[in-house]
């Protein structure tokens, strides 16, 4: 999984001997380093002497440089107009100002939401500048707002001019599908944990449309520590059914795995810091020892991986959008029946079941997970998800009085 600061983006840039690191992780003393061995611009890195002023020419700016493979824009730094070369260090101006301005602009001209990040350079005494670093979109291309329309903009040698149709039409026939890579995701994680639980699995796996930049450290593991205390406290039942027996590990590649202890894996969590996640549970616990599934159990298992997925993407800013995929595995040559909905019906589905939805991050999770249980309960010869609503809230008729004790009053509808 690329995250942000990895080689890729600025590969193109050619470095001032003096200067050993790409662009996107320059200190202060390299961007001195870089004016003084007078460092040539490239299609992955300009010099702007001067803040910007002008909404719109920023907004195409930053298009420009995402749908060319990312880059780096250095705000404070000259550049001589006939060599393309930097020419001095006047600095500007680093202030919150500046900063909520810029990404302010970002926000309001730019669709889909850039993966970016404005980092300010500053040493006592010295000019100040800013690094503005750009990373191209997992798919599709962005485009500026102008009016009612769109423009899209690329880098052209040094310089950024607009795509013509044939160019978009090419880009986005041409892009690798989101699906794709979390299938991807979801495979790397199964053949992890597929030989260390028996019963089948239910996982869950998100692609954020707009990458976002969560970083996973110490204090990162701390925050979930934290947030499955409160669970705790709240939803002892929850607790009890989900988190019992966790335990956190940082792993290279910006992710987080979270995994039961003992010899059996029963809940599995990958969260990456792009706001990428796959979380993995087994289904053991909702099977009678007939293989009959409890319907509201599979709602509760399912809801709970989208809401905990959508407060990742959240908490990585990676949004609004997020590509949704959830793949119902179960046990090989199980005989899998339904009951509680005036009978038993038996699943006749692949052996791996996979649906797919496109979800905003300000819809309720409830909703979310009603869509893609859909597809699930079909497979069972239900037609219908009666336990949630249409509008993504819990029915009273389908739960029993216990379950209702479980879940917060505001989820459920109003009786008809």
């Amino acid at each position: 999984m690329p995250v942000l600061g990895g080689q890729s983006t600025v590969a193109r840039a050619r470095y001032p001997r003096a200067v050993t690191r790409p662009p996107d992780r320059w200190t202060h003393a390299d961007v001195l380093a870089a004016v003084k061995n007078k460092a040539a611009e490239t299609d992955a890195l300009d010099f702007k002497r001067d803040l910007y002023t002008d909404t719109g020419e920023f907004a195409a700016d930053l298009v420009s440089f995402a749908n060319s493979g990312g880059g780096v824009i250095a705000l404070g730094v000259e550049e001589d107009k006939l060599t393309r070369r930097a020419s001095g260090a006047p600095g500007v101006v680093v202030s919150e100002g500046a900063t909520n301005w810029m990404t302010q602009a970002a926000a309001d001209l730019v669709e889909p939401r850039l993966e970016w990040r404005p980092v300010a350079l500053e040493e006592a005494g010295q000019p100040s500048f800013y690094l503005l670093t750009l990373r191209a979109p997992r798919e599709g291309l962005h485009a500026v707002r102008v009016g009612d329309g769109y423009r899209f903009y690329r880098r052209d040698g040094l310089r950024k001019r607009s795509m013509n149709i044939a160019e978009i039409a090419a880009r986005f026939k041409g892009d690798r599908p989101l699906r794709e890579m979390a299938r991807e995701l979801g495979d790397q994680s199964f053949r992890a944990i597929s030989t260390q639980a028996a019963g089948g699995w239910l996982t869950l796996t998100t692609i954020p449309r707009a990458p976002g930049h969560w970083h996973i450290d110490t204090a990162a593991v701390d925050a979930l520590r934290n947030e499955r205390l409160q669970v705790r406290n709240a939803q002892p039942w929850l607790h009890a059914h989900l988190w019992s027996g966790m335990t956190e590990r940082t792993l290279a590649g910006g992710r987080v795995l979270v995994r039961s202890d003992g010899e059996k894996v029963s809940l599995n969590y990958e969260l990456f810091s792009d706001g990428s996640s796959v979380l993995s549970q087994s289904l053991r616990l909702l099977f009678t020892p007939e293989n009959v599934v409890r319907p509201g159990d599979l709602v509760q298992r399912v809801y709970f991986l989208v809401e905990y997925a959508f407060k990742h993407a959240i908490r990585a800013e990676a949004g609004p959008r997020l590509h949704v995929l959830v793949e119902f595995r179960p046990p090989e040559n199980a005989v899998l029946r339904f009951n509680d909905y005036g009978g038993e019906f038996a699943y006749s589905g692949p052996s791996r079941l996979a649906v797919e939805d496109a979800a905003d991050l300000s819809e309720p999770p409830l909703l979310v997970a009603r869509r893609l249980l859909t597809g699930i309960f079909q497979a069972f010869g239900v037609p219908e998800v009666e336990h949630v609503t249409a509008d993504g809230r819990l029915s009273l008729q389908r739960w029993p009085e216990i379950d209702r004790t479980m879940w917060p009053p505001e989820v459920w509808a109003t009786r008809a």
